[in-house]
């Protein structure tokens, strides 16, 4: 009799589709924990490594973290998904926060800018020239000798 009632389940429909909840129950536990911890990582503050940030913050490195995104967002559910595109643009903009240090090198440190910026520079012969004219002031407070004429308004009105 537990042989005919087993073989009655297993061609049963509904039994079935109960194997499949529970195959499906296991598979949403695994996704539930990469959940979770995709959460710890958004709320908590936790810095990069170096290294990592380093290979990160290149145009392949984000091109990668991206698509492991979105592959995520297509193979699990959507509240993962969604979480999983929110993390790769926090890793990006934390791999971000070490600076490109590949381009540091080809740039003036502080103490070189400082070195030109507070220099002073000589004044050039035009500018000694100028400061040592004459005083650019009207000192004629004589009314001109001419009278303005107007010309015809042609219909326009005065502003």
């Amino acid at each position: 009799m537990a042989i005919k009632i087993k073989k009655t389940l297993s061609n049963n429909p509904l039994f079935k589709i109960q194997l499949v909840k529970d195959i499906m129950k296991g598979e949403k536990k695994h996704e539930l924990l990469i959940g979770v911890i995709l959460i710890i990582y958004l709320i908590f503050d936790i810095p990069m490594p170096k290294a990592l940030s380093k290979s990160i913050d290149t145009k392949i490195g984000n091109v990668v973290v991206v698509l492991l995104a979105l592959i995520t967002f297509v193979a699990t559910n959507t509240v993962v998904g969604i979480l999983s595109l929110l993390v790769a643009y926090e890793i990006i903009r934390r791999s971000r926060k070490h600076g490109h240090q590949y381009n540091r090198r080809y740039l003036p440190s502080e103490n070189n800018k400082k070195k030109y910026f507070n220099n002073e520079i000589p004044k050039t012969l035009e500018e000694t020239i100028i400061k040592s004219g004459l005083p650019l002031e009207n000192k004629l407070n004589d009314k001109p000798s001419y009278q303005p004429i107007l010309e015809e308004q042609h219909s326009s009105s005065l502003l």
